[in-house]
């Protein structure tokens, strides 16, 4: 099994969007790698074979539409085999996005490391199957989205005791006022909801111990927590 020393996409304007290093370079030495191979490849006629030797490596590319993927292997590995790759990639991302464009890997480049790391690992193919790797990134996609509901709820928490301690009179505001509105907090309903998820077991712990860590946080901070910022003598940190 051959190993490969790194992945470019680079557009027909020379722009990089996406890189992946599986041997060592300095930031000095990628950034030539990138300015010398740009220059090397887009600069070949489309009647040129895919394979350029380079500093004793070997790189692979194939154009779609407006990408040239690339990717540098040794010069005694198979260069068909890297270009089977090369179109297996393009593959799930076009089942991915649908139609893929260059477009979609600006705005989503997450996404397409994602795939690129259920396809590689270590600069060796890992995973053959398209399906299972649809599988895999509906599965982390999935999580990316509970993460994203989780700490919309959190925020959402957050902004209800901060308009609660908003309304309260900062000369007369206690320790035990704020006690009382991060009670009248807890008492709605999504706060209960969050509670009864947790005690479930359908949320990960430690959003329920950062809602612990909030209330705690608003009951030290006192007077302080309603002031603007600018006032303060020194800035409120949570401990």
């Amino acid at each position: 099994m051959f190993q490969i020393q790194f992945v470019l996409l680079i557009s027909r304007q020379g722009k990089v969007r996406l890189t992946k290093w599986y041997s060592p370079y300095t930031q000095k030495e990628r950034s030539k790698v990138i300015r010398e191979l740009s220059g090397v490849i887009l600069t070949r006629g489309p009647k040129l074979c895919n394979f350029v030797e380079w500093r004793g490596l070997k790189v692979v590319y194939k154009r779609y539409a407006s990408l040239y993927f690339c990717m540098c292997i040794d010069q005694d590995d198979n260069e068909l085999e890297v270009l089977e790759i090369i179109h297996h990639f393009v593959e799930i991302l076009d089942r991915y996005f649908g139609s893929v464009c260059e477009l979609d890997l600006i705005f989503n480049f997450h996404k397409a490391y994602y795939i690129l790391d259920e396809l590689l690992i270590a600069g060796e193919l890992q995973e053959s199957s398209k399906k299972t790797v649809a599988r895999l990134i509906a599965a982390q996609d999935s999580l990316v989205e509970t993460a994203k509901e989780q700490a919309s709820s959190i925020s959402n928490i957050i902004a209800q005791a901060t308009k609660i301690s908003r309304g309260l009179d900062p000369v007369k505001m206690t320790n035990s006022n704020v006690l009382k509105s991060i009670i009248s907090t807890a008492e709605s309903s999504q706060l209960k909801a969050l509670t009864h998820q947790n005690e479930k077991g359908d949320i990960p712990p430690y959003t329920y111990n950062e809602l612990q860590r909030l209330t705690a946080y608003l009951i030290n901070a006192g007077p302080e927590i309603i002031q603007p910022l600018e006032k303060l003598p020194n800035p409120v940190r949570l401990t």
